[in-house]
C-alpha cells in the first residue's frame, strides 16, 4: 500500500512519456492535492469520477490485489463439481485454475482475441453454472486456441501503475455488469445502503423447504436499495438447479423447492446477495422444530437506527423435547454461543460485530441433528465507512489469527 504522494512520484517514472504524464498530471494532483474538510464523508463530494476499463473483468487486473474480493474470496460460487468458480474445464474435461500471464516475458499481449460478443457471454454463463468460460472465451488466433487464456491475470508485477492507482485512490470491488450487453447498458452501478434478510423453513407438510428474501427499507427510506439474489440448488437430481430473482426496496418475495427433487430429500440451497451476502440451507424432512431468524439490532430509542450487532433467534417448536443450539463464529473468531431452549420457548443470541468491522460468518446447528444446518455471512449496513472483509484482507481478527 502507498500514499497518494508515492503515486504521484511512481506514476511520474512510470509513464515513461512526458506528454502522456503532462495530461494525467494535472487533474490527478488537482484531486489529490484536496484535503478534506474535518468530519466530512464522500457524500459531501461534488464529483465522483469512475474510471472503467472496457472488456477486463475485474479479477483479470485485481484479483490478487489484498483485500478485494477477488481469488481469495472465501464464499466464491461453488460449480457442480465442487470447485470454486474460478477452476474451469474444457471441453476435453481438463482443468485449469487462474495463472499469471507475465506481460514482460511473454507475448501474452499479442495471444489474446478473446471474444466479449454478447453470444460467448450467454454461452459463458450457462445458464448460471458459468461453468463454460473455457469452451466459449477462445482466442480467436487459432495457434492459441487450446490455451485457457481466458483463465490468465496480470499482477502488481505486471501492471504497477494500475496498482498503484487503486492504493492512491478507491476501487469498486463489486461494480459488475447489470445486464449480459455491451459497454453503454453496463454504466449503472449498485448502491448502499442495504437492509436485506433472507430466512429459510420447511413448510408445514415436510415437503418443501421455503426461502423468503427482503430488501426492507425501515433504516434508510427512500435511499434504500434493492438487490440481487441467486439461489443454487445442490444435490438435486442430475444437475445443480439455479434460480434469480430480484427485490425492489420494501418488498419481499417467496419461493419454494420440493424435497422430493434432492437426491435422498437431503436439501442443500445456497443464496447469495450484493457485497459478500450469503446464506446457506441443509437438511431434510427430519429437521428439528425450530425456526431461526437472523436481525439487524437496534439502538435504543429515540434514534431506533442499527447499531451494527446482530441478533440470532431460535424459537423450538417442538412440543416434547428440549433442544441445544449451538451458533458459531465461521470466520472472524467469535467462537461459539450455546443455547438449551425448551418446547414453546424462544431464546436470542447476540452477535457483536464491531472487532470484524461489521463483517458476519455465522452457522446455527442443533445437537442430534447432523444434517440440519443453517449459515449467514455477510455486512451490516450502517451507513458508516467500510473495512475490508477480513476473511478476504488476512487482517488479524479478535483471537488474533489471520
Amino acid at each position: 500500500m502507498q500514499s497518494r504522494r508515492q503515486f504521484l512520484k511512481n506514476a511520474a517514472l512510470l509513464s515513461g512519456s512526458v506528454g502522456f504524464w503532462g495530461a494525467l498530471e494535472g487533474p490527478i494532483k488537482k484531486a489529490m492535492a484536496i484535503e478534506p474538510a474535518a468530519g466530512s464523508t464522500f457524500a459531501d463530494a461534488e464529483h465522483v469520477v469512475i474510471l472503467m476499463q472496457e472488456n477486463r473483468s475485474f479479477d483479470h487486473a485485481y484479483g490478487t490485489l489484498q483485500g478485494v474480493r477477488g481469488y481469495n474470496d472465501p464464499r466464491a460460487i461453488k460449480l457442480p463439481d465442487g470447485n470454486p468458480v474460478w477452476v474451469q474445464s474444457d471441453a476435453a474435461g481438463k482443468r485449469y485454475s487462474p495463472f499469471r500471464l507475465n506481460i514482460k516475458d511473454t507475448r501474452v499481449t499479442w495471444m489474446g482475441s478473446l471474444p466479449h460478443s454478447w453470444a460467448s457471454q450467454v454461452d459463458a454463463r450457462n445458464q448460471g453454472r458459468h461453468d463454460h468460460w473455457l469452451r466459449a472465451k477462445r482466442s480467436g488466433e487459432p495457434e492459441y486456441a487450446e490455451m485457457p487464456l481466458t483463465l490468465g491475470h496480470y499482477s502488481r508485477d505486471d501492471i504497477p501503475f494500475y496498482y498503484s492507482l487503486a492504493d492512491a485512490f478507491t476501487i469498486c470491488d463489486q461494480h459488475f455488469c447489470s445486464s449480459i450487453t455491451p459497454t453503454m447498458p453496463n454504466r449503472r452501478s449498485a448502491a448502499l445502503p442495504y437492509e436485506l434478510a433472507v430466512h429459510g423453513k420447511l413448510t408445514a407438510d415436510k415437503t418443501r423447504f421455503s426461502i423468503e428474501f427482503e430488501a426492507a427499507k425501515n433504516q434508510f427510506g427512500e435511499k434504500s436499495a434493492g438487490a440481487p439474489f441467486t439461489v443454487y440448488a445442490r444435490g438435486v437430481v442430475g444437475d445443480v438447479a439455479i434460480r434469480n430473482y430480484a427485490v425492489s426496496p420494501g418488498d419481499k418475495i417467496e419461493d419454494s423447492w420440493a424435497l422430493a427433487d434432492f437426491a435422498q430429500g437431503a436439501y442443500h440451497l445456497q443464496v447469495y446477495g450484493p457485497n459478500g451476502f450469503f446464506r446457506e440451507f441443509t437438511g431434510n424432512a427430519d429437521d428439528p422444530g425450530a425456526a431461526i431468524k437472523l436481525s439487524y439490532s437496534q439502538n435504543a430509542a429515540p434514534t431506533g437506527k442499527l447499531d451494527g450487532n446482530l441478533a440470532v433467534t431460535i424459537a423450538n417448536s417442538d412440543g416434547r423435547r428440549t433442544i441445544k443450539v449451538e451458533t458459531a463464529d465461521q470466520s472472524y473468531g467469535g467462537g461459539a454461543q450455546q443455547r438449551s431452549i425448551a418446547p414453546g420457548e424462544t431464546a436470542r443470541v447476540a452477535i457483536d460485530t464491531q472487532p470484524s468491522h461489521r463483517w458476519y460468518d455465522l452457522a446455527v446447528s442443533i445437537e442430534g441433528s447432523s444434517s440440519f444446518r443453517q449459515r449467514f455471512a455477510g455486512r451490516v449496513e450502517t451507513q458508516e465507512w467500510s473495512m475490508t472483509d477480513p476473511a478476504m484482507g488476512r487482517v488479524e481478527t479478535r483471537d488474533g489469527k489471520r
